[in-house]
């Protein structure tokens, strides 16, 4: 079995470790934007900060595994891993955004074509996937910022399906009540069924429509 290639002294090797450090530092992130969606009751926000602490944690262990792979003797690293926020959801948000962007605009497809000039296509391609997996995460923040921005979170113009995220129950109406009757958790606890990425995305960014972003 042919030995992979070391990655020692380049700058694939660089990138692979400010990669799996970079995860790590934005998966706590998100664990702690998690904890003040939910602080203002807004339980979809808490989840999606949750879903995407995990998404980024999981990057890490990738990013690790392809430093592995290559066998690149490793130096000790000490990171401060200490977390500056806003006790703000909106402002939160706004930030994930704007990282979510950098990653997938600028950071990994710039690492990806320095792994492939230097011979490593199957890190390219790793942080090619990734980059797209940060562009969805993009997504995902953008809705719920326009959401909140726009004042739609719970306000809707078209009747909607809302489902409270604590018990099941669903009321129909353009916003859910102040409480969920059946289990008495507040408003915040709903989600409007079936809400489109796609569809909030061109409102923000549409012709005719200010961007917020």
């Amino acid at each position: 079995m042919e030995t992979p290639p070391s990655l020692n002294g380049l700058e694939t090797d660089k990138n692979l470790i400010r990669a799996y450090l970079g995860e790590i530092l934005a998966s706590k992130k998100y664990e702690e934007y998690s904890k003040i969606a939910e602080k203002e009751s807004l339980i979809s926000i808490r989840d999606l900060f949750a879903e995407t602490s995990r998404n980024e944690i999981e990057h890490s262990k990738l990013f690790l595994k392809k430093l592995k792979e290559h066998k690149t003797p490793r130096t000790p690293v000490i990171v401060d891993f200490s977390i500056t926020s806003k006790d703000d959801t909106i402002d939160n948000l706004f930030s994930s955004i704007s990282e979510e962007r950098f990653e997938n605009d600028h950071l990994y497809p710039e690492f990806a074509k320095i792994a492939k000039q230097e011979g490593f296509g199957d890190v390219s391609d790793l942080f090619c996937q990734i980059s797209k997996i940060e562009q969805f995460h993009k997504l995902k923040f953008q809705k719920f910022f326009y959401l909140l921005k726009s004042g739609k979170m719970f306000k809707r113009d078209d009747i909607c399906i809302w489902v409270c995220k604590n018990c099941g129950n669903i009321e129909v109406g353009k916003g859910p009540p102040l409480k969920c009757p059946v289990c008495g958790h507040p408003q915040g606890w709903f989600e409007a069924l079936g809400d489109s990425f796609i569809d909030v995305f061109e409102e923000e960014e549409g012709e005719g429509k200010k961007k917020l972003i």
